[in-house]
């Protein structure tokens, strides 16, 4: 406990302030990436008071969406609540909320927490700051001052999670040998209904504790490592909302990293784990009442920057080249596998973990004055329908087409879009709407001739041809070109020019006397520049 509380206060005084006044420093803000739509959670602010003041205000700012529910200080051995009321301030967001903490003269240290819960019945980015000055001047503001917030509403691809029981515990042993790489990656997502002190455990394969993640008195996130730390950052934990941990180690260096969300908190050499290639881990809610939950469990071979798995946190899935999955599971089903083991009460109940459908990949042909839209779909179990739009101005989107999902093992789909107005860049995207009615749109896809364009394909003429056709481009700008015949399967048939050429007309025969008849594509390369035109052969 006193270690606890030792590390607590040094972290305090090594921290960076992030905003100070003449009456008080602001030494850091936290809080969750993601917030169930209508859940109150936690916005945590580290302070440090001038040993002369005996009181304290803070204003958040605040848009319209969110609200603040109440405000409770803390410090050894002190805690109290803070009057807040709506203030007519002025501000970048929509309202001001002033708190007041009354007398603090009986404070004893100067170091203390406030922790404000907020709440919001809106699926939207909750957007807020905090600060100890009424008025802010335009060079006072500080670059990343403005903290998002995520709030989501259930979502049917999160499936099940697991629930652990007081008492309960979940182990899971692993090795490396199999595997190339000697770098181990885990992550997973975690909710708490009740205090508990330790997140996870790393074991050996005799069952010896190498490091673990635990949370100290004050809801802040530390390890026995800290002193060894290259760099730690002391992260508050809003235990009322999911978290997604990533715990990265290499066997052979002893490197390790930990990731709360998407912010690295601690990383350091742990000599412990150098050359252990079986290893474990362990979790146990020690809480008296309430239950952990967990969901998306995945230990890899990793061989990919954390980047890759920090992005894709909120998917079932993803592709990682060069890494191997060792154990997942997504806790959908009451298949835990023989690597697992659970002792004590446990079930598995609905999640509502901020795991999402990932979105269609789109990719956008050519051809002519029609484009041809295609999509692979990622979460094939939810999806019902996908809708088609475009824009030429990234403010307003028209309707193209629309598609329904009869069939759940189809992944690839497609339409046609005919646009006959000359140099227009068009943007589509496809939205796909799942059985919940949720949705997620796709990447912008960027298409069409553009002002600067460097030639104009022609339709070929005749077309359909037997069994020769004329290929016309118009080059507006000399460049080098490839001029190129596929089938349709993409198979190269003829080299129709390849080289430079100059501005005007020019023309390029194919000719299709020894092949049978069907549909073949004319692609025309420039730099950058690429368009692909259907042709019908028909003997």
């Amino acid at each position: 406990m006193r270690n606890v509380v030792y590390i607590l206060l040094l972290s305090f005084l090594l921290s960076v302030n992030i905003y100070s006044s003449d009456r008080i420093n602001i030494n850091s803000i936290s809080s969750p990436q993601y917030v169930l739509r209508g859940e109150n959670f936690t916005v945590s602010l580290k302070l440090t008071l001038p040993s002369e003041t005996n009181s304290l205000e803070l204003y958040l700012h605040i848009n319209s969406i969110g609200a603040l529910k109440s405000v409770e200080l803390k410090s050894r051995n002190f805690q109290k609540q803070m009057r807040f009321y709506r203030s007519d301030t002025e501000s970048l967001l929509d309202k001001v909320y002033k708190i007041e903490s009354g007398d603090l003269s009986s404070l004893e240290g100067r170091i203390i927490q406030v922790n404000l819960q907020l709440t919001s019945s809106r699926e939207e980015t909750l957007q807020y700051f905090i600060t100890p000055k009424k008025d802010i001047s335009d060079e006072e503001r500080l670059p990343g001052q403005i903290k998002n917030v995520k709030i989501y509403k259930e979502s049917a691809a999160a499936g099940r999670s697991l629930e652990l029981s007081s008492g309960s515990q979940m182990e899971l042993d692993f090795s490396l040998d199999e595997y190339e790489s000697p770098v181990a990656l885990i992550e997973f997502w975690s909710f708490s209904k009740g205090n508990r002190s330790e997140v996870i455990n790393i074991i050996d394969e005799n069952q010896n504790e190498l490091t673990n993640i635990s949370i100290s008195d004050f809801g802040y996130l530390t390890t026995p490592n800290f002193f060894d730390a290259e760099f730690f950052k002391e992260i508050f934990i809003d235990q009322s909302s999911w978290n997604y941990f990533l715990i990265k180690f290499n066997t052979n260096s002893g490197k390790v990293k930990f990731y709360l969300n998407n912010f690295l908190f601690y990383e350091g050499i742990l000599r412990s784990i150098v050359k252990q290639n079986v290893l474990g881990i362990k979790i146990y809610n020690n809480s008296r009442e309430g239950s952990l939950y967990f969901d998306r469990l995945k230990i890899w071979s990793y061989g990919n920057h954390e980047r890759l798995a920090l992005s894709n946190k909120n998917f079932n899935r993803y592709l990682a080249d060069s890494s191997s999955i060792i154990y997942e599971n997504n806790f959908d089903n009451d298949s835990f596998g023989d690597e697992i083991k659970i002792s004590g009460y446990h079930k598995l109940v609905r999640s509502t973990a901020p795991i999402f459908s990932k979105a269609p990949i789109l990719t956008v042909s050519l051809f002519g004055q029609s484009y041809q839209l295609n999509w692979q779909v990622n979460d094939l179990a939810h999806a019902k329908s996908f809708t088609v739009e475009k824009s030429y101005d990234l403010e307003q989107f028209e309707f193209v087409s629309s598609i329904r999902v009869t069939d759940k093992r189809r992944a690839s789909y497609s339409t046609t879009d005919y646009d006959y107005t000359n140099n227009q860049i068009i943007y589509y995207r496809v939205k796909q709407v799942n059985e919940d009615d949720s949705f997620i749109y796709s990447d912008l896809a960027k298409v069409g001739r553009g002002r600067l364009k460097h030639f104009i394909l022609e339709q070929n003429y005749p077309n359909p041809f037997n069994p020769i056709t004329t290929i016309s481009v118009d080059v507006q700008r000399a460049d080098e070109f490839e001029v190129l015949v596929y089938d349709i399967v993409g198979k190269a048939i003829a080299v129709l020019h390849q080289g430079p050429l100059g501005m005007g007309k020019h023309h390029f025969n194919f000719d299709g006397s020894n092949l049978p008849s069907g549909i073949y594509l004319c692609e025309i390369k420039s730099g950058d520049e690429l368009e692909v035109m259907k042709m019908i052969l028909a003997k």
